[in-house]
């Protein structure tokens, strides 16, 4: 058949010229399948779809189905079948081909990445629950002896540690990772950061931390050594911190877990401990 695309009618006098522009049809350009199965056609079977066959017949490029897989062209179910390869599609009731009656599925991760901790408190992602409170200042768990005091406000994020399962623990509020032994007796200063520098442990980039890093891990709820027990072979000691002291930089600061207490030492001063971070 013939349809008309536009009429143009031109009056010259007493001639009326009226031009009529047609193409042919060459039929439906309803996907194949059945409704929810998410087909998609490529821009090549429509162009053959409009240009090839006669008036009111089909063509030779008639779309029975989509482009070939192996095709450059995807399909919405190819694409959707992707998903699979990161996360798992099960149905809530039953069996459900991936694609149809999704409102009636759920998704299961399946990543060892999508975990709690990856995720920011309280942000909820593929049905995972953050819990990870990165950025914070952690509380100092100072016991309360009068109102308004640091014990009794509980200022800052709550102390949460992850240990990593290999010789490393992070500090889920602050997100450093920390050696979780703490037994490397240093003979000074410097050997306490050729230490850190040097550990090979869980690939290295170990360092030795600065003051506010180690003060970040005392806690004052804490006695004999003042820090959480997930790390081992803390002692009730001296630790160094990478930062000199600026009134005389022979010195440089350290944290006691005994006390616990801040103070600065020369940097010659032996028997004090080196506890890394990264």
């Amino acid at each position: 058949m013939k349809k008309t695309l536009i009429t143009i009618a031109t009056t010259l006098g007493a001639i009326i010229l009226v031009t009529t522009v047609t193409y042919a049809v060459g039929g439906t350009l309803t996907p194949s399948g059945t409704a929810g199965d998410d087909t998609q056609y490529s821009l090549n079977d429509i162009y053959t779809k409009l240009t090839e066959g006669t008036d009111g017949t089909e063509g030779t490029g008639a779309m029975t189905v989509p482009e070939s897989v192996s095709a450059s062209f995807r399909t919405l179910t190819e694409i959707y079948n992707s998903i699979p390869a990161t996360l798992s599609i099960v149905a809530s009731t039953t069996t459900v081909p991936v694609g149809i009656n999704r409102a009636t599925t759920t998704l299961t991760a399946i990543d060892a990445d999508l975990v709690a901790g990856n995720i920011a408190d309280g942000v909820t992602v593929f049905g995972v629950v953050g819990e990870l409170t990165s950025g914070g200042i952690p509380q100092t768990n100072a016991t309360s002896t009068i109102a308004n005091d640091d014990g009794d406000i509980q200022a800052g994020v709550a102390m949460s540690y992850t240990y990593n399962g290999d010789g490393t623990v992070t500090d889920d509020v602050t997100g450093l990772v920390w050696q979780q032994d703490g037994a490397y007796m240093a003979s000074s200063w410097s050997d306490a950061i050729s230490y850190c520098n040097s550990l090979a442990l869980d690939g290295g980039g170990w360092r030795l931390p600065n003051y506010r890093e180690l003060t970040s891990v005392v806690d004052l709820g804490r006695r004999n050594p003042s820090i959480n027990p997930i790390f081992t072979h803390m002692s009730n000691a001296y630790y160094w911190t990478s930062s000199t002291y600026l009134e005389d930089t022979s010195y440089a600061y350290y944290v006691s877990l005994a006390s616990p207490i801040v103070g600065e030492a020369t940097k010659s001063m032996f028997l004090y401990y080196a506890f890394c971070v990264r």
